[in-house]
């Protein structure tokens, strides 16, 4: 009988994947802004993988993308409708088992409403006018306040820079106007 052994120990694995974003509970991303998905595993540097979104929980799932290189990251502009269960899943595309999906995160349109001006108001040169107006957006985000005497044309900045808290108060110091907005 002839036989022969390996020359060198070698390895079997289980190719595998872990999310490292987003994979955090309470864990919010807002339409229009960047997502940066990172993973880890054992794949092969040289593989690929698919990237899915889930907004309903995991009962189905979208393509982000179905060949991303295999470098632990991914840039995603988010899109699409608010959902409190969003989910990310990342599959290779070379190994049958590897993939991983992340807990659920909320994805929400950014919005605020400016609450307290309307077209039948008027206020005299001088006076203290309360600008109020509601958000979905936390209070540490800035917001800009501006006035408009020329129906939306044009814009001045009455203070730049304001903790969203949802009023300020302005002395009037504009010319007169009928075509006043904030």
């Amino acid at each position: 009988a002839i036989s022969d052994i390996s020359d060198a120990d070698f390895t079997v694995y289980s190719p595998n994947l872990y999310l490292a974003q987003p994979n955090q509970a309470g864990y919010s991303w807002t339409v229009g802004t960047s997502l940066y998905i990172a993973w880890s595993g054992s794949l092969p540097s040289a593989s690929t993988v698919t990237i899915e979104l889930s907004r309903d929980n995991g009962s189905t799932w979208t393509t982000l993308t179905n060949a991303a290189p295999n470098t632990g990251g991914y840039s995603w502009t988010v899109a699409g409708a608010a959902t409190t269960t969003a989910r990310v899943r990342i599959t290779s595309n070379e190994y049958a088992g590897a993939t991983v999906t992340g807990v659920p995160f909320t994805i929400f349109v950014p919005s605020l409403t400016v609450t307290s001006q309307s077209s039948t108001m008027s206020y005299p040169i001088g006076s203290l006018v309360p600008i109020s107006w509601s958000s979905n957006l936390c209070t540490s985000t800035d917001v800009r306040i501006e006035f408009s005497g020329d129906g939306g044309s044009s814009w001045t900045t009455l203070v730049a820079q304001l903790s969203n808290v949802g009023s300020w108060t302005w002395r009037v110091n504009a010319a007169p106007t009928s075509n006043g907005l904030i």
